[in-house]
């Protein structure tokens, strides 16, 4: 019995000797398993990405008097023993948009800056802000409304400044009428504050009429990209 198991014990040891011999097992190559799908992806993102911004609004209001929310009640004898400190109410928004030329012109939804402007213009409104970021930076370039188009859901921000960051290009913009059902999509954007995500989808559908949206009746790409 001391003989089997030491003739097994042999055997174990060669056969891991033998392993070791042959080399640890290289993991596959990281470029090479890619799906071609994959690598068109990873392109797009890389080539890209670096012009898809964020975009934050802030429109500060006038000063009011926190007590008058937590004690609406309360006798004015009373109210003035308080601490008295107005705040101005702020209101934020936040959306993407992307550079569409090289004097760093931006496009972006409409509704993401209407808070900041004046009624039926692109004038801003006392107190309110744009700032644009640029993915890898850690600061706010300062940005105005040139142009604005309710209907189509679109507005136009120049003034980000001549300090272009690196790998910022122009997306240039495609023949929507070439869309074809079924076609890829990848969306990059800024949800919740995520700064440069990316989803992928495909076209779900061509000509979507939404008379909601506005005025005018936009046929719509339909998408399924989250």
């Amino acid at each position: 019995m001391a003989t089997a198991l030491a003739v097994v014990a042999l055997f174990s040891a060669l056969d891991g000797a033998q392993v070791r011999a042959q080399g640890v097992v290289n993991p596959p190559d990281p470029v090479a398993s890619l799906l071609q799908d994959e690598t068109n992806t990873i392109e797009v993102v890389n080539a890209l990405g670096p012009s898809v911004v964020a975009i934050n609004v802030e429109v500060r209001g006038e000063r009011v008097d926190p007590w008058s929310q937590i004690l609406p009640n309360l006798p004015e004898q009373f109210r003035q023993l308080l601490p008295m400190n107005p705040t101005p109410q702020v209101r934020q928004s936040s959306g993407s948009g992307f550079v569409i030329d090289d004097e760093l012109h931006i496009i972006t939804n409409y509704h993401v800056v209407r808070g900041a402007l004046q009624s039926a213009t692109v004038e801003p409104r006392t107190g309110a802000t744009i700032t644009v970021r640029f993915p890898g930076r850690d600061d706010d370039l300062p940005a105005r409304v040139v142009g604005a188009n309710p209907d189509y859901d679109l507005a136009l921000l120049e003034g980000v400044g001549d300090d272009r960051p690196a790998g910022v290009m122009p997306i240039p913009m495609a023949d929507s009428d070439a869309v074809q059902v079924g076609q890829k999509v990848i969306a990059i954007g800024n949800p919740f504050g995520l700064q440069s995500t990316v989803t992928q989808g495909i076209v779900s559908a061509i000509g979507r009429e939404l008379p909601s949206i506005g005025r005018v009746d936009v046929p719509m790409i339909q998408t399924d990209a989250a």
